[in-house]
């Protein structure tokens, strides 16, 4: 399997697993107006960290 393919693979099981959790803390968060806070910022935190990871995975991609 060539670098560019499993890039992609890896980004799309990164996304996968980011809007499973996402839909997780929306449903949490409909049954508890108090989560507000947590939610906001563990969204918040998970982006971020998604964005690390995407930039990590292009940057090596691109370095190749």
């Amino acid at each position: 399997m060539d670098t560019a393919a499993l890039a992609r693979d890896k980004t799309r099981c990164i996304w996968l697993i980011f809007f499973l959790f996402l839909v997780q803390l929306i449903r949490l968060h409909i049954h508890g107006r108090e989560m507000h806070r947590l939610f906001c910022c563990t969204v918040a935190c998970c982006s971020l960290l998604l964005l690390v990871c995407w930039a990590a995975t292009m940057y090596r991609y691109c370095n190749l």
